[in-house]
């Protein structure tokens, strides 16, 4: 089944119906499909995901850890949850922590019977975006807790600037 996919970014309600119009006489009438018209939302900046990339690198070698394992605990702990969800994996919490995606927080664990009868160690997550999924507010929320994480340890790492513009993207509205 071939998928038609339009993508338009940045429009203005008033715009929409000539787009939609536009878009309508370019499909089969023999189809059905499903249209989604979701809100804006400004992307993360390449320089937002170059700092957090570097804070990430100085946690970790602070805390003799893996660079994985630290970006992890930083999505799970500061980062936007993906849904409200939780997700059964049968990987424990120790490995699933070195995997580069998905990013997730171990919630619990539960012995499950399988189809078959055997009885498998499950274990609950919760989902989180990717960092290259999250908006700018979102983005922002990350950097804060993890610039938090650093001073906690005594690393200094933000000048009062830019402690400044990251206040000021977080006054600004969420969906940003």
């Amino acid at each position: 089944m071939a998928t038609t996919k339009a993508n338009f970014v940045g429009y203005k309600p008033y715009m929409l119906p000539a787009i939609i119009m536009d878009l309508v006489k370019q499909l089969d009438n023999s189809c059905t499909y499903d249209m989604k018209i979701v809100k804006h939302a400004e992307r993360k900046t390449v320089s937002q995901n170059a700092y957090f990339h570097k804070l990430i690198d100085i946690l970790r070698l602070e805390m003799n850890c893996s660079f994985t394992r630290m970006k992890n605990e930083m999505v799970a702990s500061y980062g936007a949850i993906l849904s409200d969800e939780l997700v059964m994996l049968t990987v424990a919490p120790d490995v699933i922590r070195e995997w580069e995606r998905p990013h997730v927080k171990y919630v619990s664990s539960e012995t499950v019977t399988d189809k078959y009868g055997v009885k498998i160690e499950g274990h609950w997550y919760r989902l989180y975006k990717n960092v290259q999924d999250m908006t700018t507010y979102e983005m922002a929320k990350l950097i804060t807790g993890t610039v938090q994480e650093c001073e906690n340890l005594g690393l200094d790492v933000m000048t009062p600037d830019e402690k400044a513009y990251l206040e000021e993207l977080l006054k600004g509205n969420k969906d940003a």
